[in-house]
């Protein structure tokens, strides 16, 4: 079968390594400075050893000056490295922070509401903790390496001066630590992160289950089963995140445990370099300590492996959720026009031959629907459920494609129009209209931006919602629960037909917009939206058919295919 879709394959790796790449000389700047941090951390420990060593043989005082010197330049040395480290490598970090979420917020947006309908679970995970799981791919995956490498480097340099016989303890030591645990622990880490991530994703599915279907849930006495599958879920993606912490402590310890065999064996050599003459005791525990301080870049390497696969996980659904075709229009406009288009007011609309499938889906939605609105035109759609009526707003609105076909506003095609322009002449109503977790005002304003206080307040009043809202505790500037719930359904649709009064746009869609309301109250709010409408073109779904009577044409859709005629005496169709 064909796919209506392409999709792209984007591996993560290549991804997260795209992303560094404008960066490579900071990278390798800051991991040198990493690297002087370590070892002037460790160059005070030897010294501090060869000091000590040296003093309890009683030399003259000037004779330890140069040494005490020593200590405090690498102790100043140490935190001015430190300092400098932290601040080049956060930089990096939040540069790379930025470019992501610039790119991921771009991918985004040509998605439109269509893209993203399917994958808002995964889609809500990715933007609140993937790309916090992804600001840390530089500091504890790239840059780690770097590090350890080039710090095993500079120790390696002393030592062939100092105690040539301990280099290879560091490095076996360094190649254990380094590679051999994290292979050990390369694919329980992979299998950790999927699992992860597939029970994080289920918990996310079963909560957002439980909070939107707790009314249904009581009716049926099923809250106990959904509350259990839920807390089931949870425990058992904290109980993988447990297991996970208790890996990564048993790798560090045993990091550590490498270290300090590591520093024995260096002992052990050093003893007989000394028995043999070849290196002076002041010199022996100095050397270990240079041994023992290097380990310390190489101990964050197990754990790179674990970040490395959880990076790696955040990328897939990162890019899970934006490869693909973009579903509608996109949201940045169309790049070509420098002006907004001037389109007739108000404008027509005409559906040319348009065949259209979601993409999840097997039938098609719209087929060869072909019909011509004149400017100013009120129409009806109706139609049974799952006939088509909606799929025309959702193309109409741009919020998908069609596969086949031309949809024009004006005498303009949509893709030439650009979304940005789209959004300027289209208002749209649903039967569920979503309301912010903000005030009064804002939801009001959201489209239609800062009004004054009688223009807020006389589209309450058009909407038959003057008397609540001047119930309210704080007015204009009441804050809504999320979703709008401390209002009814009745009341949150008569926002947001005041939402559209105040857009004042040329062309308005009702989705069953007076679906929630009292047979009085629509009949009321249905003559004011006709007169509102009296210069715009009005499309009205819906399925009562007391309301269809006044419209100037009827669309009958009827399984994907479209039909319209007159309703009474208007301008010609076709």
């Amino acid at each position: 079968m064909k796919e209506n879709t392409s999709k792209k394959t984007i591996k993560s790796l290549p991804f997260l390594l795209g992303l560094l790449s404008p960066y490579i000389l900071p990278i390798l700047g800051t991991a040198v400075i990493g690297s002087l941090t370590i070892l002037a951390n460790t160059g005070l420990l030897a010294v501090s050893a060869i000091l000590i060593c040296l003093a309890a043989l009683l030399p003259p005082v000037l004779d330890l000056m140069p040494l005490s010197a020593a200590v405090r330049l690498f102790g100043i040395s140490r935190g001015i490295f430190r300092y400098w480290e932290r601040l080049a490598s956060h930089s990096i970090t939040f540069r790379l922070l930025e470019d992501l979420r610039v790119w991921y917020y771009r991918q985004l947006l040509p998605l439109t509401p269509g893209g993203i309908l399917n994958k808002h679970t995964k889609l809500f995970k990715s933007v609140t903790e993937d790309l916090e799981t992804l600001q840390f791919f530089y500091l504890r995956v790239v840059a780690a390496p770097l590090v350890a490498f080039i710090t095993l480097l500079s120790i390696s340099g002393i030592l062939a001066f100092l105690l040539p016989g301990a280099i290879p303890v560091l490095w076996i030591a360094g190649m254990i630590n380094g590679l051999l645990m994290p292979l050990f622990s390369r694919h329980g880490s992979k299998k950790h992160g999927e699992t992860t991530l597939k029970q994080e994703l289920d918990y996310r599915h079963n909560l957002q289950d439980f909070l939107m279907g707790l009314e249904i849930l009581w009716v049926y006495d099923r809250c106990n089963e959904q509350k259990k599958a839920t807390l089931d879920t949870y425990l058992a993606g904290n109980q993988l995140r447990q297991d996970g912490e208790t890996r990564r402590g048993h790798l560090n310890a045993l990091s550590g445990i490498v270290s300090g065999l590591a520093m024995t064996c260096t002992l052990w050599v050093g003893a007989l370099a000394v028995e043999q003459g070849s290196l002076k005791g002041i010199y022996l525990l100095a050397a270990a300590l240079l041994v023992y301080g290097a380990l310390e870049a190489v101990q964050p390497l197990p754990l790179a492996v674990s970040y490395y696969y959880d990076s790696l996980a955040a990328a897939d659904n990162m890019l899970e959720i934006t490869t693909g075709e973009p579903t509608g229009l996109s949201l940045l406009g169309n790049p070509t026009l420098h002006t907004l288009p001037t389109l007739p007011q108000p404008p027509g609309i005409t559906f040319s031959g348009v065949s259209f499938t979601y993409p999840e889906g097997k039938i098609p939605a719209l087929e060869q629907v072909s019909f011509i609105l004149p400017p100013g035109s009120h129409t009806a759609i109706i139609g049974q459920i799952g006939s088509g009526k909606s799929s025309l707003a959702a193309l109409l609105l741009g919020y998908y494609r069609p596969q086949e076909g031309k949809i024009c506003l004006g005498d303009m095609p949509l893709e030439a129009l650009g979304k940005e322009a789209l959004c300027d002449h289209i208002s749209l109503v649903e039967q569920n209209p979503y309301l912010f977790t903000a005030s009064l005002r804002e939801n009001l304003e959201l489209a239609a931006g800062p009004k004054s206080e009688e223009e807020l307040w006389a589209a309450l009043q058009w909407a038959g919602l003057f008397e609540m809202a001047s119930a309210l505790p704080q007015k204009l500037d009441t804050l809504l629960s999320p979703q709008g719930q401390n209002f009814s359904s009745g009341e949150r649709q008569r926002l947001a037909l005041a939402r559209m009064y105040l857009e004042n746009k040329p062309v308005v869609i009702l989705d069953e917009a007076l679906k929630n309301l009292d047979n009085l109250t629509a009949n009321l709010l249905l003559e004011r939206i006709l007169s509102f409408c009296k210069d715009r073109t009005l499309l009205m779904i819906s399925h009562d058919q007391q309301h269809p009577a006044q419209m100037d044409y009827l669309l009958h859709m009827e399984h994907g295919h479209a039909h319209i005629e007159p309703n009474r005496p208007s301008p010609s169709c076709s």
